[in-house]
């Protein structure tokens, strides 16, 4: 799961006595015990955590304090290396995972300095990497995530920070994701960069997608019941059936085995009954992973929160979640991301 949690106003709400309204942005003291209840409630292995501004340190210590029956964490703020300045802290499952090894890159020209700002970023941004010991039926293996937050302002910085996140993936063999606000929408140079470009115009409406699948589960009862069946469009399923003939796997089609060179989008990755795989139909719940605050004036609603798969993983599940419920509560001005994978 990917989370921008947003940072604290320290802020009193504005209500009059008998107003009991909970429009607009409210405290951290009042989102974070529904943000730890999002997470508690879905329970992912990982959870990468974001936010916009400073303070982040309490954050983090309060969110640690509601989760701590389950969850450790792993980070360290932007500006020190330490505990000064906003995280991108990942939270994990004690019971199933295990830290092997964990680093912070800045991004900038100079990774490896605590507070180095990169290019014409507004401010210093961080990726937190650990790499995580699974534990599995038959032992255990390796996975490396990634959390970040890239630049809200800088046009270069975002490109150069998705390279940097490009150079992570190719200096590793062990499968990797990648999550967080990327502060880019899908047509944006970085997050083509970040994708090779494989995503352009790539999405299904929810219509289209449900027709689909409705054709072809009436072709597949054809094939079983040999009658014809109508399907969506007055169309007609015969009942015929697949063939392999010859030439018709081109070799220049097939993918070869080996070193991934960009990231898949787990959103137009993931393994569904149209591909043929059992379970989802296709993503679960919203497109838009920001939303705002609801007040007039705000960033329209956009896709800039992502979950990007690396060598050898694989999405069986996708979801957009809910940050705002009837009772008009928004936890906060981004929706929860999360997604279910194999490697």
């Amino acid at each position: 799961m990917t989370f921008n949690v947003r940072f604290d106003l320290n802020q009193v709400p504005e209500r009059q006595s008998d107003d009991t309204s909970l429009d607009g942005e409210q405290p951290w003291s009042a989102r974070k015990w529904k943000i730890a209840d999002t997470i508690l409630l879905y329970e992912p292995d990982i959870v990468g955590l974001q936010v916009r501004k400073e303070p982040l340190h309490h954050q983090v210590l309060d969110l640690a304090e509601l989760l701590s029956a389950d969850y450790v964490w792993v980070g360290c703020g932007r500006k020190d290396g330490k505990e000064d300045g906003e995280y991108a802290p990942i939270f994990y499952k004690r019971q199933f995972l295990s830290e092997a090894n964990f680093k912070t890159i800045w991004l900038s020209e100079t990774p490896d300095k605590p507070g180095s700002v990169g290019w014409d970023a507004d401010q210093a941004r961080i990726a937190t990497v650990v790499t995580f010991d699974v534990k599995t039926d038959n032992g255990q293996k390796q996975i490396q995530v990634i959390n970040t937050h890239f630049d809200n302002k800088g046009e270069k910085a975002r490109k150069e920070s998705a390279g940097l996140l490009l150079k992570e993936l190719s200096a590793t063999q062990l499968p990797m994701v990648v999550m967080g606000d990327l502060n880019s929408e899908e047509d944006s140079e970085p997050y083509l960069e970040l994708t090779s470009h494989q995503y352009t115009n790539s999405h299904k409406s929810t219509g289209i997608r449900i027709e689909q699948l409705n054709r072809k589960s009436a072709v597949e009862e054809a094939k079983r019941s040999g009658m014809p069946i109508r399907v969506p469009g007055h169309g007609i399923a015969l009942p015929t059936h697949n063939q392999f003939r010859p030439h018709k796997l081109d070799p220049k089609n097939l993918q070869p085995i080996g070193q991934q060179h960009g990231f898949k989008d787990a959103r137009y990755e993931l393994q569904t009954r149209l591909e043929g795989f059992p379970g989802f139909s296709g993503p679960y719940g919203h497109q838009n992973t920001f939303t705002s605050f609801g007040a007039p004036g705000e960033d329209p609603p956009s896709v800039i929160d992502y979950i990007l798969l690396g060598n050898g993983v694989k999405a069986t599940k996708f979801a957009v979640l809910e940050n705002r419920y009837d009772d008009k509560l928004y936890i906060s001005d981004h929706r929860p991301v999360m997604a279910t994978v194999s490697f």
